[in-house]
C-alpha cells in the first residue's frame, strides 16, 4: 500500500514499518480465533482455507472470517459451513482484485 500514497505523507512520522503477511500458521490462527464463538459443521478443510488466503493481509484474513459468520446470521442459519468461508474468501478476494484494477 505504500506505493499508494504520497510520500509527502511518510515525512509526517518519526517511524515508519512494515508489517509482514502472516504465514500459514498464523492464518489458521487468526481464522479459528475469529471464528472461535461460531458453530461449525463438520468438516471444515482448514488446509484449504489457509492456501486460499496465501498471501492476503491479517486483515483480509479477519474479513473472511467475519464474513463469513455474518452470512450464517442473514441466511437464518445456525452454523457455518465450509462451503460458506470459501464463498467469503472468493467473494473479497474478487472484490479486492476489482479495487486493484
Amino acid at each position: 500500500m505504500e506505493s499508494a500514497l504520497d510520500p509527502a505523507l511518510f515525512r509526517r512520522f518519526d517511524d515508519v514499518f512494515a508489517i509482514p503477511l502472516p504465514g500459514p500458521t498464523e492464518i489458521a490462527k487468526l481464522l479459528k480465533l475469529t471464528l472461535s464463538t461460531v458453530r461449525f459443521e463438520d468438516p471444515i478443510h482448514w488446509d484449504l482455507l489457509v492456501s486460499k488466503l496465501n498471501g492476503s493481509s491479517a486483515a483480509m484474513v479477519v474479513k473472511a472470517a467475519q464474513d463469513a459468520a455474518k452470512a450464517v446470521v442473514l441466511a437464518g442459519g445456525k452454523v457455518l459451513t465450509h462451503d460458506m468461508l470459501v464463498q467469503a474468501i472468493d467473494e473479497l478476494q474478487r472484490h479486492d482484485s476489482a479495487q486493484r484494477a
